[in-house]
C-alpha cells in the first residue's frame, strides 16, 4: 500500500470561508431581484385598480351623456336621486340607475333609487361614490331638483390590496339629446 504524504485538500475552515462569501455574494444578488418583484406586485395592483375604477366611470358617464331631456330642456332624472344613487333616462327609453350598495356600484335598468331590483355590479371594493349636481350657474343643487340641473360631478373611489384609485368626471347636460 502506497502512502501519499503532503495530500492536498480542504480544511473546515477554508469550507467555511466560502460558504460566508457565496452567501453574502447571493444575498448581493437577490435584494434587486425581491425589490424588483414587489415593485411590480404593487404596480400591477394599482393597474388593476386604476382599471376597475375606470371601467365603472367610463360606463356611467357614456350613458349620462345620452340622457334624455323633458318638457323645459330638463333632463329626465328621478326625483329620487340622491348623493349615492342617481336614476335617469336615456334617450332609447331605458331607465338606469346607479348606485351605491355597502362596497359595490350598481347597476340596475328599470329601477330607481327608491327600489333596486336584480342589479349588476358595476365596480367593487368601492370605499365612495358621490352624484353632484349643478345648476346653469355652477351652484350646487339637490340631484332631485330636475329642473335645475345642468352639470353632474362623479367621484369614485375603488380600494383594493392595498391600493385605491380615485376619479372625478363631469358630465355636462347642457346639450341634451331630444326626443
Amino acid at each position: 500500500m502506497k502512502v501519499i504524504k503532503n495530500e492536498a485538500g480542504y480544511s473546515l475552515i477554508e469550507a467555511i470561508i466560502v460558504i460566508v462569501i457565496l452567501g453574502v455574494l447571493g444575498v448581493i444578488v437577490a435584494t434587486p431581484l425581491i425589490e424588483t418583484g414587489i415593485g411590480w406586485q404593487q404596480v400591477s395592483s394599482r393597474k388593476n385598480v386604476m382599471q376597475l375604477a375606470r371601467l365603472g366611470m367610463d360606463k356611467m358617464v357614456r350613458e349620462l351623456r345620452n340622457m334624455q331631456k323633458v318638457a323645459g330642456n330638463s333632463p329626465n332624472l328621478s326625483i329620487n336621486s340622491t348623493a349615492n344613487c342617481i336614476s335617469f333616462t336615456t334617450v332609447e327609453n331605458q331607465n338606469l340607475t346607479f348606485n351605491l350598495n355597502g362596497t359595490v356600484l350598481e347597476e340596475c335598468s328599470a329601477c330607481d333609487c327608491g327600489a333596486i331590483v336584480a342589479p349588476d355590479n358595476l365596480a367593487v371594493n368601492v370605499s365612495n361614490f358621490t352624484v353632484s349636481c349643478y345648476d346653469a350657474a355652477n351652484t350646487a343643487v339637490a340631484c332631485n331638483t330636475v329642473t335645475t340641473v345642468r352639470r353632474v360631478l362623479l367621484q369614485l373611489s375603488v380600494s383594493e390590496n392595498g391600493e385605491s384609485a380615485n376619479l372625478d368626471s363631469e358630465v355636462s347636460l347642457r346639450n341634451l339629446l331630444g326626443v
